[in-house]
């Protein structure tokens, strides 16, 4: 009940006033023995002399107090549903009593945590009190203090003991998700494949990690960079040109690989080493077949789209969903979000803040493509693929996020994890990331691809490239509503801010050292300033650090 009114209750004037003083004093004098009671009954006689000026009664002596056969009432004080402490955004409070009697309750905001109430007495309750008859919700920031007791008046007013609980309200804690770098995503891939004439895939299958180890030595790359599989053969007497130009012999074996290109891997000079001759020869001696039976054709092709699994496996007991979404910013603004749904700039709900400005697309042909549910008899899956060329030049981030849609509970699903895989190669695994402890919580941010250069330019023109950041943090939160996820996210945002505030005086720096500027007569700062840019370069990036 957050109603501000007071409820009619006893009528502290006349006959009453002087009554509920006696019945105060009565009290104070019982509960002689109880510093406590006795610092609250003066109290109260102090107050009462504050509500009727016009009259100042003091309180009669012990004798004839004991004479005027009131009695003091046995009643406990009103119980809380909730214990006083720190809650976050709100406090739902409960008050209870005996049957028959009236519950008056105070709420009082303090100005700060060290601060002590000063109405938990009877008679400001008495005559300031609120008729208690629903749970009170505290939900503006804050400390609190709610008095509340129980009264009765009948042939004399009774009244228990002021029960007061404190309670601190504060904004829900965000903390700022502890961020892993885990893979770099290749800028480019070279793709290649291997065709051998007159042999059998169960000839060839046997010799494929042969063949891995005879490519990453050509290429000068490690193993792990590289993806091979063996294709089905071809046996169309025509035969079938190849995604690289070339054409399939009857009954030949054809073997694709893929390798990834680092960003500081010259792609040229892998292509090169992976068409040398020199690997037909290790391959012809890899297989037992001539050299002249065997082809190579490879070829470097930017890494246009990756392919995102969420998968998981149901809890214990019954079935649930769990929700992949994929989030897309521009430094601190949340441009859009795809989730089983599709686009949220395309069916326009409300589910988060995102401004709209950009859009992922619709259907299978957007930027960000969702798969929706893809459910098997032990778990599900989403599938997103997130085309990195088609991102805007201002997008800086795909955050990846899971939430439980029924239960809230990420702790009831068995080995949540996400897999990162080359698109054109589905089977070429980029990076994997488990979620171990997910907790008890309803959502978890479990990684993002962040792009490093923002709108800069590399060696070959492109946009900066894309690194895997692993966070695996919880937090609250569902596809109904993303604000919570939206919230712990942005502390890691805020570095595009920070940014901003420092960026003009990194580049007065950098032409001041350079000698490409200098101090204007006029400036009104220039005391303050010109001593920075003076400082070594670490001193200056730590002082600037600060804003």
């Amino acid at each position: 009940d957050r109603s501000t009114h007071r409820p009619t209750g006893m009528a502290l004037h006349g006959a009453n006033l002087r009554r509920m003083r006696s019945e105060c004093s009565l009290l104070a004098d019982a509960a002689g023995h109880d510093t406590e009671a006795s610092e609250r009954s003066g109290g109260l006689a102090a107050g009462l002399g504050s509500i009727s000026q016009s009259v100042l009664l003091s309180p009669p002596p012990p004798a004839s107090r004991r004479s005027t056969g009131s009695r003091q009432s046995l009643v406990e004080a009103p119980s809380f549903s909730v214990q006083g402490g720190t809650f976050a955004e709100q406090a739902v409070v409960g008050l209870s009593c005996e049957q028959g009697w009236a519950l008056r309750y105070m709420v009082e905001k303090l100005p700060d945590a060290d601060a002590s109430g000063s109405k938990g007495r009877h008679t400001v309750l008495a005559s300031e009190g609120l008729l208690y008859r629903r749970p009170i919700v505290l939900d503006e920031h804050g400390v609190y203090e709610v008095h509340a007791m129980c009264m009765r008046e009948e042939l004399t007013v009774e009244v228990s003991s002021v029960a007061t609980q404190r309670f601190e309200v504060r904004p829900t804690e965000v903390q700022a998700l502890q961020g892993r770098h885990l893979a770099e995503l290749p800028k480019q891939m070279l793709r290649g494949l291997v065709s051998f004439a007159g042999t059998t895939t169960k000839a060839i299958a046997p010799r494929l990690e042969s063949m891995r180890r005879a490519i990453a030595r050509m290429t000068n790359t490690s193993e792990d960079k590289i993806y091979i599989k063996l294709q089905t053969k071809k046996s169309d007497s025509e035969g079938k040109r190849s995604s690289l130009g070339g054409r399939g012999s009857i009954g030949s074996v054809s073997v694709s690989f893929s390798v990834q290109v680092g960003r500081d891997d010259d792609g040229r000079a892998m292509a090169k080493g992976a068409t040398d001759p020199s690997l037909v020869e290790c391959l012809a001696e890899a297989t037992g077949l001539s050299s002249k039976k065997i082809t190579v054709e490879a070829a470097v092709k930017s890494l246009d789209a990756v392919l995102l699994y969420l998968e998981w496996t149901f809890p214990l007991q019954g079935h649930d969903y769990l929700d992949g979404s994929c989030m897309v910013y521009s430094e601190d603004r949340l441009l859009d979000v795809v989730d089983y749904r599709g686009a949220q700039s395309v069916n326009r709900n409300s589910c988060s803040s995102a401004s709209l400005e950009w859009s992922a697309g619709r259907g299978e042909t957007g930027s960000v493509v969702h798969s929706g549910d893809v459910m098997s008899y032990s778990g599900g899956r989403h599938a997103i693929i997130v085309r990195l060329s088609e991102l805007p030049a201002h997008a800086t981030d795909c955050f990846f996020a899971l939430s439980a849609f029924v239960c809230r509970n990420l702790s009831k699903f068995i080995s949540p994890r996400v897999r990162f895989f080359d698109l054109e190669d589905k089977g070429h695994l980029l990076c994997s990331y488990n979620l171990n402890e997910a907790g008890c919580a309803s959502a978890s941010v479990i990684c993002s691809l962040t792009r490093e250069r923002p709108g800069g330019q590399g060696e070959d023109g492109g946009a900066g490239g894309w690194s895997v950041v692993a966070y695996g943090q919880t937090c609250d939160g569902t596809v109904r509503d993303y604000r919570p996820i939206e919230a712990a996210i942005a502390p890691v945002q805020a570095k595009y801010a920070n940014w901003r505030r420092r960026a003009p005086l990194v580049e007065l720096s950098w032409l001041w050292n350079h000698s490409r500027a200098f101090p204007r007569a006029s400036a009104e700062r220039q005391s303050v300033v010109l001593p920075l840019l003076d400082l070594n370069p670490e001193l200056f990036m730590h002082v600037v650090s600060f804003l």
